[in-house]
């Protein structure tokens, strides 16, 4: 049995839930499925983009990043996993504050490194030459999970992504001998470096990266997915079916977005709400504060 929800049981639940499973057509080795592993995964990922989209807004702070990125000729290059820029920050630790086109200096004039604009998937400076080390913060977008049989020792399938650092960080198990590790490093080559053991031919999943909570809602939305949009699908879902979905995920979401239950002495008595009657604590023989 797996540690994890991972791609490949995910993958299996959605089969089991579509009258279609079998070890071989989740392993590839079986094609005769009007479902195939590629039509399914790309519903388990669109649904696990679904959960981060809802997650996000209540909980963004799991989802922000920094790294620090050096400018060639003022041209900044944004991380792959670039979503939405939270504050980009100069060498001394500065701001550096959003631009357009418009504001970029007349011809010979020295320009601002205090300014930026996008300009695809870079930040250009509105001063020239600049070369410094700067420090990117930002909101990541979702990394598609993945499973297959290894090609090589330690080395994904060729339908896994071709980009450096893609996986790095992400939990990924071997559903051949049970072992389960985290990835510290991708490479363009498929090459993961884990302290496992994965060896030619061992099936391996890679897991969502979203809370684990959230996990077992990835398989119902994937198959509902599948259901609507296979051409040969005899079951449709119903709004009933999405209904109950969407209400299970936000009572989840509630739960999961409190802030803490670690609360302090000194929080609970001073947590006054200015300009709310009603606002902190009752304390017995004292006037509520307004």
């Amino acid at each position: 049995m797996a540690t994890y929800k991972n791609a490949y049981t995910l993958l299996s639940d959605v089969r089991y839930g579509l009258n279609d499973h079998s070890t071989a057509l989740v392993q590839g080795t079986a094609t005769h499925s009007p479902f195939s592993n590629d039509f399914i995964m790309d519903r388990i990922n669109r649904a696990q983009r679904l959960l981060y989209a809802k997650i996000k807004k209540h909980k963004p702070g799991i989802f922000e990043k920094s790294t620090t990125i050096t400018g060639s000729s003022s041209v900044f290059s944004l991380p792959w996993d670039y979503a939405n820029v939270i504050e980009f920050r100069d060498s001394e630790g500065r701001k550096v504050y959003p631009s357009t086109v418009g504001a970029l200096p007349p011809n010979n004039a020295v320009g601002n490194d205090r300014l930026y604009r996008r300009v695809g998937n870079t930040f250009v400076l509105n001063k020239a030459g600049v070369s410094d080390t700067y420090t990117l913060y930002y909101m990541s977008k979702p990394r598609d999970i993945h499973l297959g049989a290894a090609s090589d020792t330690d080395t994904l399938v060729a339908t896994a992504p071709a980009i450096a650092d893609y996986f790095n960080s992400m939990i990924i198990e071997n559903i051949t001998d049970g072992t389960v590790d985290t990835i510290t490093d991708y490479t363009a080559a498929r090459v993961v470096t884990i302290t496992i053991d994965l060896d030619s031919g061992d099936y391996y999943g890679i897991v969502p990266e979203i809370p684990e909570v959230f996990h077992d809602f990835i398989a119902p939305r994937a198959l509902w997915l599948c259901k609507e949009e296979h051409p040969v699908t005899q079951e449709k879902p119903s709004i009933a079916d999405l209904q109950t979905w969407d209400l299970d995920v936000i009572e989840a979401i509630r739960e999961f977005a409190v802030d803490s239950y670690d609360i302090s002495q000194e929080e609970i008595w001073t947590d006054y709400k200015t300009g709310m009657r009603g606002g902190g604590v009752m304390i017995p023989g004292h006037v509520n504060p307004v």
